[in-house]
């Protein structure tokens, strides 16, 4: 399971309205499902409901916990798919410091 696969898992797990699956439409008489996509603003949700280290949010997400260094979200990209890799590991990694 890669990083976004286990921060998704932990997020929707979280917030139960990301696991319903919402249909694509209908191919060929069978209908077509996906899982809700996660947002920035439910990552943010998310984080309200969970206890972390100490984090700064300004327009980019700065980290200032044991962890080294800074990580900014692109708010360009408003889909956690499209986060940089930095991001989700970061994200990822927040919950289980504790």
């Amino acid at each position: 399971m890669t990083q976004l696969q286990q921060l998704e898992t932990k997020i929707r797990k979280a917030l139960p309205r990301l696991q319903e699956m919402v249909s694509k439409g209908t191919i060929l008489g069978m209908h077509n499902y996906y899982k809700h996509h996660i947002y920035l603003s439910d990552v943010l949700e998310w984080l309200g409901k969970v206890e972390y280290h100490s984090v700064t949010v300004y327009g980019t997400f700065t980290r200032t916990d044991k962890l080294q260094g800074q990580t900014k979200w692109d708010l360009s990209k408003p889909l956690l798919k499209d986060q940089p890799k930095e991001v989700i590991e970061y994200l990822n990694n927040l919950v289980s410091l504790q």
